[in-house]
C-alpha cells in the first residue's frame, strides 16, 4: 500500500508540474532561453552586474523580452476589461439591441474621442430618464429592485470581449470574429501606451531571472 500510494504521489506530481508548464505562454518561455542563452556575452561585455543585465534584457534579448512584456500588459488589459464588461453586463441588462459600431480604424485620434463623449452623454440621458421614471405623479419617488425597469430585454447583453484573446506567442491581441475587435483594439492599445509612459520595464520574473544568471556567471 506505501508503494503504492507513492507512485500515486509522483503521478500527481509529475502532472502538476507538466500542468504548470503547458500553462505559461510561449513569450515567457522564449525570453528565458533567450536569457540562458547569451547571459556569458552580456557578462563579458559588461563591467557589472548591473550593465550587464540592462544589456543581456534590453539589447541581446530585446526582442523575446518585448514580447513577453506586451503578453503580460495585454493580458492584464484584457482581464481588466472582462471583468468591467461582467460587471455592467450583470447590473445593466440590454433593453435593445446593440447598434452598429463605427469603424475606427478610418477614424482620426479626435473622431474616437468625439464618439466615446457622444456615448457618454446618451448613457447619462438614458440614466435620468429612467431615473425621472420613477418618480410618481403624486411627487414621491418609488423604488424597484428590477434593473430593468420593468422592460423586457430584447436580447441578452453581448460581451465585447467574447473571442478575444492574446497570442501566447507574440503577446499581440486576437480579436477573432468578435465585430467589436477593431474598438477593442484601439482602447487596448491606447491603454497599453499609456502604462509604458509610466513603466516600460520587463515583467518582474525576468528581471530576477537574469539577476540570478548573472551573479553565478560573475562569480
Amino acid at each position: 500500500m506505501r508503494v503504492a500510494a507513492s507512485v500515486i504521489a509522483v503521478l500527481f506530481a509529475a502532472c502538476a508540474t507538466q500542468a504548470a508548464a503547458q500553462e505559461r505562454p510561449a513569450a515567457y518561455i522564449n525570453a528565458e532561453a533567450c536569457l540562458d542563452a547569451n547571459v556569458d556575452a552580456a557578462v563579458t561585455a559588461s563591467s557589472g552586474a548591473a550593465d550587464a543585465a540592462e544589456f543581456l534584457l534590453g539589447y541581446l534579448c530585446a526582442g523575446p523580452v518585448a514580447a513577453a512584456t506586451k503578453y503580460e500588459v495585454n493580458s492584464g488589459l484584457l482581464a481588466s476589461g472582462k471583468g468591467m464588461a461582467e460587471g455592467f453586463m450583470a447590473l445593466m441588462p440590454a433593453t435593445a439591441e446593440m447598434g452598429d459600431m463605427p469603424d475606427f480604424d478610418a477614424m482620426t485620434d479626435d473622431e474616437i474621442d468625439a464618439w466615446l463623449l457622444e456615448q457618454e452623454a446618451e448613457a447619462a440621458s438614458a440614466a435620468a430618464a429612467a431615473a425621472g421614471a420613477a418618480v410618481a405623479s403624486d411627487g414621491t419617488t418609488t423604488f424597484s429592485l428590477d434593473p430593468t425597469g420593468g422592460l423586457v430585454p430584447a436580447a441578452p447583453p453581448q460581451d465585447p470581449f467574447e473571442g478575444i484573446t492574446i497570442d501566447p506567442v507574440t503577446g499581440d491581441i486576437l480579436t477573432g470574429d468578435n465585430p467589436m475587435g477593431p474598438m477593442i483594439v484601439t482602447l487596448m492599445d491606447y491603454m497599453e501606451a499609456t502604462g509604458r509612459m509610466m513603466s516600460n520595464t520587463p515583467p518582474v520574473f525576468l528581471r530576477e531571472h537574469a539577476a540570478r544568471l548573472i551573479v553565478q556567471r560573475r562569480r
